[in-house]
């Protein structure tokens, strides 16, 4: 039987498992993205600079859905050490954040619960969705996930995701949209 400090130790290897997974899956998306748009993209973990970044950078008044990164961020990082979270930087600017989990058990789904980028007009804003995508299947698959499943998409984005593979579908009872694609 584990003790609360057992527990703790447990609980502590699985978050340094999944990351270094997260950490895999990062790069290799960093890699792929950068043969593919000749630009130096960075794609790391949440951390302060990011949050502070998105105070600082994105015009509140720009943004779509100004969820609250820090305060999602601290919920599942408690809750699931298989969350997915990704920063995306291009120098200083961050470009993207993109945050999800596991299903449970068995980790079978993974779920896209939300992706914001810059807010505006901005010259990368063409490169996100597909980026954010790309790495976020690399790390289902790294995980044996057998389908990606970005809850709630944004409206304006359904014909974008249709062009990476998704389809949607409307659950009546929950009154939710899933655009999904399976492996």
């Amino acid at each position: 039987m584990l003790t609360g400090t057992g527990l703790l130790h447990t609980r502590e290897s699985a978050e340094r498992r999944y990351e270094l997974i997260r950490r895999r899956a990062r790069l290799s998306a960093q890699r792929y993205a950068r043969q593919r748009t000749r630009r130096d993209f960075k794609f790391k973990a949440f951390d302060v600079f990011a949050f502070k970044a998105v105070a600082s950078q994105w015009e509140p008044r720009r943004r779509r859905v100004a969820w609250d990164w820090a305060a999602q961020f601290v919920y599942w990082r408690k809750k699931r050490p298989t969350r997915w979270d990704l920063a995306i930087w291009l120098g200083d600017e961050l470009i993207c954040l993109a945050l999800g989990y596991a299903s449970r058990p068995g980790k079978k789904i993974l779920y896209l619960a939300g992706v914001e980028r810059i807010p505006g007009n901005h010259p990368e804003a063409q490169f996100v969705l597909p980026m954010v995508i790309d790495a976020t299947e690399r790390y289902a698959r790294r995980l044996g996930a057998a389908e990606v499943r970005i809850l709630q998409p944004h409206p304006a984005l359904e014909a974008r995701y249709a062009v990476l593979g998704y389809t949607y579908t409307y659950d009546n009872a929950k009154r939710s949209t899933v655009a999904r694609r399976e492996e």
